[in-house]
């Protein structure tokens, strides 16, 4: 077990804390009888169907309805005029009003002409506004109160156990996942950089519905947040890069290392492999305005354990927690040993602030729900994603 069966930790003040929403404390007391060997998790609710948990979980399924309906129809240009009650920019500000899905909330952080986290808020009344079921669970992290949606037996939106006719685009993704954006945001600093780290590209953008990473990209920059890097790392066996091996075999390795001794540090390398069919398809569908920020990297490792370990040091060795870091572990990676480090290390703790994890992972959805309750109670806003 990664973390002990049971534990609903209170605020102390002392690091970060999770609190579990009513639901999710329910269903951990019952977790003995919805585990991955059920044929159906909904039968406790089918079961108990006039029962107040049954209400409960209802009056969640249609508060997560319209906390989707709130996030599609969100823009943030319109959010940023109707505060600042001005028309156009810039007016009493020194930021120009940028083109559609290019906002960046650090801007603002910087200027302060306008108190940008509150324009994220989808209710004046912010999260509990929307869930007045009261069924969110909580983390605290660095004195930053941030709500999420509660751990549940079911993967997918609350919904499907009860026979709604969702939206094709309701079914999956991340429509099921609630993200607390004012929160996020006052967790920002002008200079923090944005990050995010994919364990296990999947090379696929054709499209929203087919790439997860593309949606999670696009939902951040939906609130303002950009992305300063992608580090999408790809475990198939692909051709090597020229800075692994000796000084004598790489020559863009002699060159890196001869600047370096004389303090010359490269920001960046971008080493563009010619081989015929070496990785087709890894960049050509990136779409184009993520194309500066985004690194596609051949781990070409000999074991799950270094490919691990060389993506969370770059993690440990660039960023600090000021910083904002999301991780996303795709589907098929065996996330056992990630989880275990992760929860050992009180540096990635304070380095990641959100993580998605893949469902499909090797040890069904009880190691799933152990992996996302014991990365929460470090205080990282662990999802599972479809």
């Amino acid at each position: 077990s990664l973390a002990p069966r049971g534990f609903f930790a209170m605020p102390n003040g002392k690091g970060p804390s999770y609190i579990a929403a009513p639901m999710e404390t329910y269903f951990e007391s019952q977790r003995q009888n919805v585990t991955s060997t059920t044929t159906d998790p909904c039968q406790m609710l089918w079961s108990q169907e006039n029962s107040s948990n049954y209400r409960q979980w209802l009056a969640y399924q249609w508060d997560s309805l319209e906390y989707d309906d709130r996030v599609q129809n969100f823009d943030i240009t319109n959010a940023v005029k109707q505060a600042s009650s001005y028309t156009s920019f810039p007016m009493g500000s020194s930021i120009a009003e940028p083109p559609a899905a290019s906002w960046d909330i650090r801007n603002f952080l910087e200027d302060g002409t306008l108190d940008i986290c509150s324009t994220l808020k989808l209710d004046p009344d912010g999260m509990p506004g929307i869930f007045r079921s009261g069924e969110l669970s909580s983390i605290s992290r660095n004195g930053n109160a941030e709500l999420i949606e509660p751990i549940l037996p079911l993967v997918g939106h609350p919904g499907s156990c009860l026979g709604s006719n969702l939206k094709a685009s309701q079914q999956n993704g991340l429509q099921f996942l609630v993200h607390d954006f004012d929160a996020i945001c006052d967790q920002f600093q002008p200079t923090s950089r944005v990050a995010l780290l994919n364990l296990g590209s999947s090379r696929d953008f054709d499209s929203d519905e087919k790439s997860s990473l593309l949606q999670v990209v696009r939902l951040f920059g939906k609130f303002g947040v950009q992305f300063d890097h992608i580090y999408d790392y790809d475990m198939k066996k692909t051709a090597m890069s020229a800075l692994v091996g000796s000084d004598e075999e790489s020559s863009l390795l002699q060159v890196v290392r001869l600047y370096g001794k004389f303090g010359v540090q490269f920001d960046h390398i971008y080493d563009y492999d010619m081989t015929e069919d070496s990785h087709v398809g890894a960049r050509e569908n990136v779409p184009s305005n993520l194309m500066p920020v985004y690194h596609w990297i051949s781990a070409n490792v000999p074991s799950k354990s270094n490919y691990i370990h060389h993506a969370l040091g770059l993690l440990k060795a660039k960023y600090r927690p000021t910083d904002f870091v999301v991780l996303k572990i795709e589907n098929g990676i065996h996330f056992k040993e990630l989880i275990a480090q992760l929860y050992r290390d009180p540096m990635l703790w304070r380095l990641i602030d959100h993580a998605y994890i893949g469902v499909g992972q090797s040890g069904g959805n009880e190691q799933l729900i152990e992996a996302l309750r014991a990365l929460r109670l470090k205080g990282i806003s662990a999802h599972a994603l479809l």
